[in-house]
């Protein structure tokens, strides 16, 4: 009988790098739904596919993804926690607000999450992880990401939450953290609670970092390169400047605190065919980055 195919370790000994992979998303509703959730999480849960459906109107209207979210292990579920969530390069917040049921959620108006607005609730000063557990939609996400809610709700308990498919199954464990909008992924149990503290204190771990969801994918992978090649680890050392692209690829230009700025250009390639993910029956070429010019003035 043949090995059962995972594919986060495939990713692994292909040796695919991670930068330059975090969903590119500024807005974000995450709704609790506690129980199994289905392949696709919001037509397959306990709120019933006709909630879900609305909720997915509504995530396109506002132009936002919608997550569902549980606390990790048993707990008896008491009405419906929400988070909103802005990702923005110039503006980030996180608000909770709590409802009695689903028609109360879906009668709140949302709105201005739209514009990056505020939409009345009570904001959250903390850095919250949301771990991808969504096994139904890919294995490797609960065998990796169960384990790492279970370690981060004993040292988090109050900001930890499982979350429906974020993306990049391949990358798994994966974690979003809010405010702030950063993917981290490759992320094991023994250590998650030693790169969440490191987060909030303001230090990427560069070995687990995809990116910023404010970032298009080309300068995330810049972004990652240029950390990477001067040792820049702090989360204000490097500021988006511009961004566009030319002959060979994409150059983008960011500013340190000091003032002066470092400008990179790459090149997106692309790897061998693979299965990126445990359900794919075909192969596909998982998108890369590689280094042109890198210069400091």
């Amino acid at each position: 009988m043949s090995e059962r195919f995972f594919c986060s370790d495939a990713s692994v000994e292909r040796g695919e790098p991670l930068h330059g992979t975090a969903s590119t998303v500024q807005r974000w509703l995450l709704v609790e739904q506690s129980g199994a959730w289905g392949a696709q999480a919001l037509r397959d849960n306990a709120l019933g596919r006709e909630v879900g459906a609305r909720l997915q109107r509504l995530g396109r209207t506002l132009g936002a993804r919608v997550l569902l979210i549980r606390r990790h292990g048993r707990y008896e579920q008491r009405g419906h926690r929400v988070f909103a969530a802005f990702t923005g390069r110039g503006s980030r917040w996180l608000e909770r607000l709590d409802f009695a049921d689903a028609e109360a959620i879906l009668a709140h108006d949302f709105g201005p999450l739209r514009q990056g607005s505020s939409v009345g609730g009570v904001v959250e000063r903390e850095l919250h992880a949301f771990v991808c557990t969504h096994g139904k939609h890919d294995p490797c996400c609960a065998k990796k990401g169960r384990l790492i809610a279970h370690a981060l709700a004993d040292s988090h308990p109050e900001t930890v939450w499982e979350t429906s498919h974020i993306g990049g199954d391949r990358f798994a464990g994966n974690v979003l953290f809010l405010p702030l909008g950063i993917y981290y992924g490759r992320v094991e149990a023994p250590q998650a609670t030693r790169l969440m503290n490191r987060l909030a204190a303001g230090k990427l771990d560069l070995p687990h970092y995809r990116g910023r969801t404010s970032y298009p994918f080309a300068a995330q992978a810049a972004e990652w390169l240029v950390r990477e090649r001067l040792t820049l680890v702090g989360l204000d050392e490097l500021r988006l400047e511009a961004h566009e692209a030319t002959d060979l690829g994409v150059r983008t230009t960011f500013r340190r605190p000091d003032g002066k700025l470092v400008t990179i250009e790459v090149e997106e390639t692309a790897a061998a065919p693979a299965r990126l993910t445990c359900r794919a029956n075909d192969e596909h070429r998982a998108p890369g980055w590689r280094l042109h010019s890198l210069r400091e003035h």
